[in-house]
């Protein structure tokens, strides 16, 4: 199930910007859980970050930064 942008707004309110480091064990549930507080939002992670190109395969050590976008871009995560 999609996020509405008005869900996906509510969400990210208050948030600037984050960095989390991917360690070993992590997946983009538990990643998803830790930045948002629910796991289930692991495939709006997926689909901002095009670096992971396969949701079961993320390398440990790297960093997702999330960035809220604006009125002239989407959110994106580098």
């Amino acid at each position: 199930e999609g996020l509405t942008s008005e869900q996906w707004d509510t969400l990210l309110s208050g948030k600037s910007s984050e960095r989390y480091q991917i360690r070993a064990g992590d997946n983009l549930w538990s990643i998803s859980r830790t930045i948002f507080g629910d796991g289930n939002y692991w495939p709006k992670i997926w689909s901002l970050n095009e670096s992971i190109q396969n949701p079961h395969l993320i390398t440990p050590q790297n960093s997702i930064r999330f960035i809220l976008g604006d009125e002239s871009s989407p959110p994106s995560f580098t």
